[in-house]
């Protein structure tokens, strides 16, 4: 990009004619390799940012290389603006996507378990007490037996029934 004195006096004036013909395309290039090939088509909004600021400030601009070096900032710093932009977006939508995940898995076991205390609530009493000793509570077969004062057979039988009538009200 060859920027001249002339062309630094028709940008002061409002002139942006020789401006564009000179320094958009090698801009416009500039910024497509610092966004790279995904966010590529962004780069037009750099450069046209970069000559907006640039134009704004048009009057502190004092020599051509401090006017090229500034132009080369400011679209390096809208082009990392964008892609941290992007990035945080996609971090963001992932995030969502994990939360998504879990509400539904939660929203589903909690269905499940509702389903399942619903059937047990149903079943007679000394069932009942047979699932919140042996699932619920985590006891052992002999604990259960001793606890309900009958035999280790009788607690195994009665859990095969109650494992049965559950799968079939399910």
């Amino acid at each position: 990009m060859q920027l001249s004195e002339n062309i630094l006096a028709d940008f002061r004036a409002g002139r942006l004619e020789s401006f564009y013909a000179e320094a958009y395309a090698p801009l416009l290039t500039y910024a497509a390799r610092l966004l790279g090939e995904r966010y590529a088509l962004l780069a037009e909004d750099c450069v046209q940012d970069a000559i907006f600021t640039s134009y704004e400030h048009r009057e502190g601009i004092k020599d051509v290389v401090q006017w090229k070096t500034y132009l080369f900032r400011l679209v390096h710093n809208s082009a990392v603006s964008i892609l941290r932009h992007q990035q945080a977006q996609e971090h963001y939508l992932g995030e969502l996507s994990v939360l998504e995940e879990d509400f539904t898995r939660s929203m589903i076991q909690q269905e499940t378990l509702d389903t399942l205390f619903a059937v047990i609530s149903s079943l007679p009493d000394r069932l009942q007490r047979l699932f919140h000793l042996s699932f619920e509570k985590g006891l052992r077969n002999t604990e259960v037996a001793e606890l309900l004062h009958v035999s280790t057979r009788a607690v195994t039988k009665q859990k095969a029934r109650l494992v049965a009538l559950v799968k079939e009200k399910i």
